[in-house]
């Protein structure tokens, strides 16, 4: 475990406290955690996953629609994205994990400008976890994940997994 483990739970506390106080915090925060993410090469799952948790504390703030850009908005998605994509399940549940709190999904969502974008760049590694993952937990997160997508946005998630499907049943 690193050594940010020790003391993470204070950190995104103190972290909170200060976003709670000034709501504009959040998106340089949020640009800081996405800077400094660890990648999968860097072979630090347990960092991942800590900085998942803070990025969840981040966007739980019913401020956070108010404050960030959409550019913003799609940094978060990919590294999302990434991370629902792994092939590590602790990674992959957390990123799931995520996807349960209301708050942070529809502060990501929420957003006209981005919000189906988000919902593509997410639904293929969701669609293909939910069918394939070797961890049976993670195939049943992303199943309840892809579920709760097409309750709202069916049209591209269908589209997506159309996709998805075509893509392998045809190389060309």
């Amino acid at each position: 475990e690193p050594a940010i483990g020790l003391f993470h739970k204070e950190l995104v506390q103190c972290v909170s406290a200060f976003v709670d106080k000034q709501p504009a915090l959040v998106s340089s925060a949020c640009q800081f955690l996405i800077k400094f993410w660890p990648t999968q090469w860097d072979g630090n799952s347990p960092k991942e996953v800590l900085f998942l948790h803070e990025l969840e504390a981040l966007l739980d703030h019913e401020d956070f629609a108010n404050v960030i850009d959409d550019e913003l908005v799609m940094q978060i998605t990919k590294r999302l994205r990434v991370c629902l994509a792994s092939d590590n399940s602790t990674v992959c549940e957390r990123a799931l994990i995520f996807w349960r709190n209301e708050v942070a999904t529809n502060n990501l969502l929420g957003r006209s400008a981005t919000s189906n974008e988000v919902v593509y760049s997410t639904a293929q590694p969701l669609l293909a976890h939910a069918l394939t993952h070797w961890n049976k937990t993670v195939t049943v997160m992303a199943a309840h994940v892809v579920r709760k997508l097409l309750s709202g946005y069916e049209s591209i998630v269908l589209s997506v997994a159309q996709e998805s499907f075509l893509t392998k049943r045809d190389p060309e």
